[in-house]
């Protein structure tokens, strides 16, 4: 988990290169979240698409929709190991 807007390199370059790696080293990629400012749903799934994160939640979201979104996250990881 990252935040979108650090100052030399964001969230979305940070993606990328984790992505790029493990494709490079054939490995699968890590569950990647990014916490942003607040933003509609439609900013939220237009960063998830951009960047190719698992998921983006609002900077400011407290710790049980944090707690939560991971809780997605995992879930859904989950169930295409499965498949």
């Amino acid at each position: 988990m990252c935040h979108l807007g650090m100052p030399e390199i964001n969230g979305s370059q940070v993606a990328s290169r984790i992505q790029a790696i493990c494709r490079e080293r054939l490995v699968q990629k890590p569950s990647l979240i990014l916490s942003t400012k607040s933003e509609t749903p439609a900013d939220r799934a237009r960063k998830m698409e951009e960047s190719g994160v698992d998921l983006v939640v609002e900077k400011a979201a407290g710790d049980r929709k944090l707690t939560d979104a991971i809780g997605k996250v995992v879930r859904r990881n989950e169930q295409r190991t499965k498949i």
